[in-house]
């Protein structure tokens, strides 16, 4: 229901976008690649930080890295494949549980440039942007008594912390929001907050009683590349200053 109505909330966006686009980057321009780094922040059963932010970085974040992959679709609209790996970890003091984990996640995101929909501006040095995706991650976590550090339970992993047998795999659907800066017309530096929603109650290798699944955000910065400058599609809707002067004439 969270995630319907955050995709609702992101069509009311494009809405405007879509319908004053008139021409899309050829499929050869609008290409870029990056690299992110930052913390991933553990929400859920075995959370205890949620409220405070600094004891929530120190004590329930972990590093997390990944790579990008996109495509700028028009001066509003990119959409990118984003690889990422990290860690997560939690504990919670009144049930006497803690757990460590890591995961690896890839996610198809759709983003849109608020800052150019709100100025009607084709180049703006500094955006404000909204992201939304949907993806998969596959995590590994295991889960101990915080009094004496006793194995409990884990998910792909045995009680001595190797991995064993398969991860576990479950749909995830980031949201969030991008600060986007050109250094030059090829580098751009990027930073991110989005928060996830996977459709699991295992990252934690705890199944809580609450029936709200674990949760877990994403703080990063990192860089894009742009390849060749971006160039319009050739196939407009009309084809040259004659064709429109015959249309015109009529």
């Amino acid at each position: 229901m969270i995630f319907r109505k955050i995709a609702f909330c992101l069509c009311l966006f494009l809405l405007p976008a879509i319908t004053r686009a008139q021409l899309f980057y050829d499929f050869q321009s609008g290409w870029y690649l990056g690299a992110n780094a930052g913390i991933a922040s553990y929400f859920g059963d075995l959370s205890f930080y949620d409220l405070d932010p600094v004891n929530k970085i120190r004590h329930e974040s972990r590093f997390v890295a990944g790579l990008t992959a996109g495509k700028s679709l028009n001066q509003w609209i990119d959409l990118e494949m984003n690889f990422d790996h990290g860690g997560m970890k939690g504990s919670n003091q009144n049930n006497d549980l803690s757990f460590t984990g890591n995961f690896t996640e890839l996610t198809l995101n759709g983003i849109i440039s608020l800052s150019r929909i709100i100025s009607n501006q084709s180049y703006q040095r500094f955006q404000v942007c909204l992201s939304l995706g949907a993806g998969s991650i596959f995590y590994r976590s295991t889960k101990s008594r915080i009094s004496d550090n006793t194995y409990v339970y884990s998910v792909g992993r045995n009680s001595s912390g190797d991995k064993k047998g398969s991860p576990g795999i479950t749909a995830v659907f980031p949201a969030g929001i991008l600060l986007s800066f050109d250094l030059n017309k090829s580098l751009v530096i990027r930073s991110r907050f989005a928060f996830r929603m996977p459709d699991d109650d295992l990252l934690d290798a705890h199944a809580g009683s609450t029936g709200i699944n674990d949760r877990y955000s994403f703080a990063i910065i990192g860089f894009i590349y742009r390849l060749p400058p971006v160039r319009p599609d050739k196939s407009g809707p009309l084809p040259c200053p004659e064709f429109a002067g015959l249309i015109r004439s009529k």
